[in-house]
Formats: C-alpha cells, sequence, structure tokens
C-alpha cells in the first residue's frame, strides 16, 4: 500500500473511532430518563427504598403528599408485596413539554416473593413528570397511577 491509502484508511479509523466515541459520551434526555428509572427499578428489587428514592426530587408531590410520604408508601407496599422482579418497559413513552420537563410512562408486571394472599403479580402504569435538576433527571410529580386490573384495561393513554 502506498502512504496515500494508508492516510485514508487511518483517517477513516480514526473518524469511525470519534463516532463511536461521541456515540458513548452523548446521551440523549430520553435515554438519561430511562437509565434514571432503570435504576430505581434495580434498587426496588434489591430492597433499597433509599436508593430508588434517589430518583424523587426534594419538590416532589404526589396526590398523598410529598416525598416522605412517597417513601413510606412504597416501603409499607414492600412488606405488603415483597417484589422479585420487574417485568415491562422502564420508559414505554415520554413527552417533553415546552417548560422543558417530560412526562413519562412506565409500564411494569411486579412479581410476589409470595405474600400467602394468592396475589403473585401485579401490574402498574406510572406517568412521572421529570425535571432537569443539578443531580440530573428527577420525579417532581406523579401525574397519574393505575394498577392491577386498571392499569392492563384502562386506556393507553400517555404522552
Amino acid at each position: 500500500m502506498n502512504s496515500t491509502r494508508l492516510r485514508i484508511l487511518g483517517a477513516v479509523v480514526l473518524l469511525a473511532g470519534l463516532v463511536v466515541l461521541i456515540e458513548r459520551l452523548w446521551v440523549t434526555d430520553t435515554e438519561a430518563i430511562a437509565a434514571e428509572i432503570a435504576g430505581s427499578r434495580a434498587a426496588l428489587l434489591a430492597g433499597d427504598v433509599d436508593g430508588a428514592a434517589r430518583i424523587l426530587s426534594d419538590r416532589f408531590t404526589w396526590e398523598r403528599g410529598g416525598r416522605a410520604q412517597a417513601v413510606a408508601s412504597v416501603r409499607g407496599f414492600l412488606k405488603e408485596f415483597p417484589i422479585h422482579e420487574a417485568r415491562g418497559s422502564d420508559l414505554e413513552s415520554v413527552a417533553f413539554e415546552e417548560s422543558g420537563e417530560g412526562v413519562a410512562r412506565v409500564d411494569w408486571v411486579l412479581f410476589s416473593k409470595g405474600t400467602g394472599a394468592g396475589l403473585d403479580r401485579m401490574p402498574i402504569r406510572l406517568f412521572l413528570r421529570f425535571a432537569k435538576e443539578p443531580e440530573g433527571w428527577r420525579v417532581v410529580k406523579l401525574e397519574r397511577w393505575q394498577w392491577g386490573a386498571e392499569a392492563l384495561l384502562g386506556p393507553p393513554e400517555g404522552r
């Protein structure tokens, strides 16, 4: 091979390497939100409620209060329904609004370790409002949630 061909080949290899590096480093907002949800799910499966709650903003709200009430509610739920698996989509969809916030839809089926109550799986659908904060994307509001038959049979609403 002559030197011109080697230079061209070297430039192509260098360019391909740069493209791969940029792809690895460039994380879209959707990918970042999906990673936050996946991390929260992994923490829940490990029984780490505090770790799972890292996804919640300090200004988090929902119909039953704020962040502290949500964490207490999850702890109570896990006592009644200890989960060992969560299947489904960590991020079914996300719609970003002009405000910069995004509403994500999460669809999971939770599988219990066995409660003795004849309940071994529970479908759940969450609509989570995310805002970008200094720590990353955080849930600022639980817009709506459905569980059981309602999550399966309810209209496939979402944004």
